[in-house]
């Protein structure tokens, strides 16, 4: 994870802040930490930014401006700017590093030492027993940290994925459509077993997660999918075994529904899709390759 340093402290800062049940106490917390004059303070936390300008230039001042900054906007409109928040980690840390006296005070106002991936990625999958605000969230923030290489959220996703009964629907299908991300021999049983419960709502999920893995095994339970009442459960069945070019499911696919050009526009359509996405409309141009020619597209 050291290749990512820079990218874990924008995450860690921008989920510090994330995760406040106050944040403007924290703001506020985390303002005066900076060693600022009260009046600085509480010109920042009432708004007024432009009473700022004339405020020393000093190390203190880009944090002080960013979290300044994220206080205005939730008194204002009650928006939150990410970009903003994902400078607050890199700032706090070097902040500290030019003025060790405020090293002390910062990390006291921050709420977490600055092994932040280390102390955050537990809470995250703690978090996973939340309400279902909380959860949405800590699945997303464990993805993220997959992403970046962190052992302890591959671990944690890979439990999620593992048992489709004792999770959110929407969660678990979160997990799933990023199981590249961490993935591994460790979740075929599990999804076999979410692949075998044809009425749970993230069958379809299950079908592509186990395509994706190459788990041939699971090639029987996906081709009876191609039967089940819901037609886009069969498209993803019709999916699944295009990604992993399945010469003996032919016959089945050719009773099985045409697949819909539709099928995997991508929300963020002007945005790179990932290679899950990728892979999966890959996968959907072999099944028609194999329903025509009998054999796989490359």
């Amino acid at each position: 994870m050291t290749d990512h340093r820079d990218a874990v402290l924008r995450l860690w800062g921008r989920q510090l802040y994330e995760r406040q049940g106050e944040p403007l106490a924290w703001a506020e917390a985390v303002l005066e930490a900076t060693g600022r004059p009260p009046t600085a303070i509480t010109a920042a936390m009432s708004g007024r930014l432009d009473a700022l300008a004339d405020s020393p230039s000093d190390h203190a001042w880009l944090l002080f401006r960013t979290v300044a900054k994220l206080a205005a906007n939730l008194r204002g409109d009650g928006r939150y700017e990410a970009d903003v928040g994902t400078r607050i980690g890199p700032l706090a840390l070097c902040l500290g590093e030019l003025e060790p006296p405020l090293a002390g005070p910062l990390g006291d106002a921050l709420g977490h030492p600055p092994d932040g991936p280390t102390s955050l990625v537990p809470v995250h999958a703690t978090e996973l027993s939340g309400n279902r605000t909380i959860r949405l969230r800590a699945i997303d923030a464990l993805l993220e940290w997959a992403e970046l290489g962190h052992p302890q959220a591959q671990a944690a996703l890979s439990e999620v994925a593992s048992d489709h009964r004792t999770q959110d629907v929407a969660v678990w299908t979160k997990a799933l459509n990023r199981i590249a991300l961490f993935g591994d021999a460790s979740v075929e049983p599990g999804l076999l077993g979410a692949l075998a419960d044809t009425g749970h709502r993230g069958v379809r999920w299950s079908a592509l997660a186990c395509a994706e893995l190459g788990f041939r095994r699971a090639v029987p339970l996906i081709t009876a999918l191609l039967e089940h009442p819901d037609p886009m459960v069969r498209e993803g069945a019709c999916e699944a075994l295009g990604l992993l070019e399945e010469h003996a499911a032919v016959p089945a696919l050719r009773l099985g529904l045409p697949l819909r050009p539709a099928a995997f526009h991508h929300r963020g359509a002007r945005l790179p899709l990932p290679g899950s996405w990728r892979a999966r409309r890959s996968s959907r141009r072999r099944a028609g390759a194999l329903l025509r020619t009998g054999r796989c597209g490359r």
